[in-house]
């Protein structure tokens, strides 16, 4: 009876070790870490193209949420124009990249490392934009 226990057990962790090390292994490659700066920055830049993808593909969703809720609701409060959040779009293309440029720049250093800073800066700029945008289209800004 042992036997038969310990087997069953033995067969369950390994079964769970390759698929943990499989986990690990794609966190690993998503992090874009512990590797040469160069392909670290070519695995960063890939990831931020996806990233800007999901952006370009959500903020029509918000547009459109915002849209329906400015029809609804747009006589009580004219600041919920959509026409503002295209504007405030375009506005903050333009204030992220001079802003990450700011912050990167003044932190001194090599060129390589401000250019890191800088992708940094923009990477966490379009996280916070991607959220907000999610948010405006599934309507759950602002309610929690």
């Amino acid at each position: 009876m042992i036997t038969c226990r310990f087997n069953v057990l033995a067969l369950v962790v390994l079964a769970v070790i390759p698929l943990t090390a499989a986990v690990a292994q794609q966190s690993a490659s998503d992090s874009c870490e512990n590797i040469d700066p160069l392909v670290g920055r070519e695995c960063i830049s890939r990831r931020m193209e996806a990233k800007e993808r999901r952006l370009a593909a959500i903020y029509p969703q918000a547009l459109a949420a915002v849209r329906r809720n400015f029809a609804r609701f747009g006589r009580e409060d004219d600041r919920s124009d959509p026409d503002y959040l295209v504007r405030s779009q375009d506005a903050w293309k333009r204030f992220v990249a001079n802003d990450c440029k700011v912050q990167a720049a003044f932190g001194g250093g090599s060129n390589p490392s401000i250019s890191d800073r800088e992708m940094d800066c923009y990477e966490e700029a379009l996280d916070k934009r991607i959220e907000f945008l999610r948010q405006l289209a599934d309507g759950s800004f602002g309610t929690g």
